[in-house]
């Protein structure tokens, strides 16, 4: 059943208390076109259903669309936007479990104590990007693991690039002078 662009809209606006409406019904109307176009994009089916649920939770989140957005294009930029972003960590976690591959092959294989070490450097990193400023923690963690460009972190945050750059430079200096004690090699 075809919906007209007003339907949507109507959607989208807030009620007189100011709410949004509800959104898993605007979910729940677009669901088959979601789903084809994300798989579409994923590739894979079980990658895309869990990027169509991340996409709602991440919708339901955000409260819905501005008023000048049709809410029908909001909710797919959404889903477009989160089924790019599983996608791109599916590939990086294949990347990272091939070249562990290769370094665990029979002329590199890792030492017991080298897996300890990594895990505690692990570790004390996440414990440092804890203690970051709360707008330099959401960057690093958008860029490092969610994999998105520093563009595509000012668009979703709604700040000027320079300042997501800025603040991203600012939060690894602070990282690097913490860890500068840690002798690592490759």
């Amino acid at each position: 059943m075809q919906r007209s662009r007003g339907e949507d809209e109507q959607i989208a606006k807030p009620d007189s208390d100011g709410n949004r409406a509800d959104i898993s019904m605007l979910y729940a109307r677009h669901l088959p076109e979601l789903r084809r176009l994300v798989y579409g994009i994923c590739g894979n089916g079980d990658l895309a259903d869990d990027a169509l649920q991340t996409a709602f939770a991440r919708a339901v989140e955000s409260g819905g669309p501005d008023k000048q957005e049709s809410a029908k294009a909001w909710l797919f930029r959404v889903a477009v936007n989160e089924a790019i972003s599983a996608k791109r960590r599916t590939k990086r976690e294949k990347s990272h479990r091939e070249q562990l591959g290769r370094h665990s092959g029979a002329g590199g294989a890792f030492l017991p104590d080298d897996s300890l070490i990594r895990g505690e450097v692990a570790l004390r990193v996440r414990q440092l990007l804890s203690q970051l400023p709360r707008d330099e923690q959401q960057i690093l963690r958008l860029r490092v693991y969610d994999d998105l460009k520093f563009r595509e972190i000012a668009e979703m945050l709604r700040i000027p690039l320079g300042t997501v750059l800025t603040r991203a430079r600012r939060a690894l200096e602070r990282l690097r002078n913490q860890l500068s004690d840690l002798k690592l090699h490759e």
